[in-house]
């Protein structure tokens, strides 16, 4: 009888901590083959046929029988889809620890992709202006003037200033002046690409970063912005005011402090010529102006 118990109690202890549990249990042994699996395990490797006498490595490449794992995150790609473990492995049998070990695996993706969309958003929320909802300066100087900058990819940026700002906040307040940057915020942001990088770089300076983009494509672009400013209805916060913004191009590679300097120049260049213009930086002239593509 006591025999037939401890049959029925271990009977019992093996359907339901072991096939039932929640978390996936694979017993293996040295030579790498399943000795035991239960169902969790089958549905977190995704496979229904997986069975006693087969491999490990055939379902996870990198594993290793000889390392003791402690909540290991491995990689593997299913379906086409990248899948990402938690796995745990250690000795059942402390005398003969290298013979049959314990291996518990976790679907842990949906849980990294959150924890990398909740991180995205932080650091997006870190990079915005809160006035104009565009990113902010620090931004630009991480990802463009750092000491891994991509020296090899072809960029076009543009410098745009708000023509007569400080008359603007003179006349009609402040307030007004924000409201103007919010507005042109808005209008640059509905021009362009949801992807381009447009940075507020000063109190009324923009920055526009056009990755894999010519000059003559840019100049478009950037004619685009400057009539979409001109076209501004601000009579709400600033009656009678037209809102013109003055545009300095320049098209080249790294290091981006470089172009910044002369699109600053293009610019001013820009002022100097009546202000409301774009003006393309070449290392001979200030004034050729580029063929837009039709």
């Amino acid at each position: 009888m006591k025999y037939r118990f401890l049959n029925i109690q271990s009977d019992y202890i093996f359907r339901k901590l072991f096939l039932n549990s929640s978390d996936g249990i694979i017993i293996v042994n040295r030579n790498l083959r399943i000795i035991s699996i239960n169902h969790r395990a089958k549905e977190v490797l995704r496979d229904a046929d997986m069975d006693s006498g087969d491999k490990l490595v055939d379902y996870l490449p990198n594993y290793r029988f000889d390392v003791d794992y402690t909540q290991e995150v491995f990689i593997r790609h299913c379906d086409g889809e990248e899948q990402q473990l938690a796995v745990t492995q250690y000795p059942i049998e402390t005398a003969t620890p290298d013979s049959v070990k314990l291996f518990t695996v976790t679907d842990i993706t949906a849980y990294k992709l959150a924890q990398q969309r909740e991180k995205d958003l932080l650091i997006e929320k870190s990079s915005l202006v809160t006035l104009t909802g565009l990113l902010n300066k620090q931004y630009f100087l991480e990802k463009y003037c750092s000491v891994q900058e991509r020296g090899a990819q072809l960029l076009s940026l543009l410098f745009i200033d708000v023509d007569d700002f400080k008359m603007i906040n003179d006349r009609y307040g402040h307030l007004a002046g924000d409201q103007v940057l919010q507005k042109m915020a808005f209008c640059i942001k509905c021009i362009l690409r949801l992807q381009t990088d447009i940075i507020r770089f000063g109190g009324d300076e923009i920055v526009v970063i056009l990755e894999d983009t010519h000059a003559e494509d840019a100049f478009a672009v950037a004619e685009r912005i400057r009539n979409a400013v001109l076209d501004m209805n601000v009579d709400e916060f600033a009656p009678e005011m037209k809102i013109t913004v003055s545009i300095g191009l320049i098209e080249g590679y790294a290091p981006v402090n470089d172009l910044l300097m002369k699109a600053d120049m293009a610019m001013y260049r820009s002022k100097s010529k009546g202000k409301n213009t774009t003006t393309v930086f070449y290392e001979n002239s200030l004034d050729v102006v580029p063929r837009i593509k039709v």
